[in-house]
């Protein structure tokens, strides 16, 4: 879990705060779940392949190789590279297997 320090104005913490209070929740929480929200929404239509570490999806019309466990039926509409976890975005269904074949080879 990482950490991050954000700024906002009285107003906008007043409502985080009775948002929170509404839910039964934490600030930190409900901050967390519209962040997800925001940019966990690109939702998988179709998996092509499904290898060991990673998979290869399709999300309308974009492709993408997605790893770790954190994704299932929705993943980022941006790209998110890390060792953990992530998400490569590509425009035609053979270039993500073109990738992901070299991925595999590595």
């Amino acid at each position: 879990m990482q950490m991050l320090t954000v700024r906002i104005p009285e107003w906008l913490h007043a409502a985080l705060r009775q948002l929170a209070h509404e839910k039964k929740s934490s600030i930190n929480q409900i901050c967390v779940d519209i962040f997800y929200d925001a940019v966990v929404t690109a939702a998988v239509d179709e998996v092509i392949v499904q290898y060991e570490s990673y998979r290869i999806v399709r999300s309308g019309n974009r492709y993408a190789i997605v790893w770790g466990d954190d994704f299932e039926d929705l993943i980022p509409s941006v790209e998110v590279i890390s060792p953990a976890l992530g998400v490569v975005w590509f425009n035609t269904r053979e270039a993500a297997v073109a990738e992901a074949a070299a991925m595999k080879e590595e």
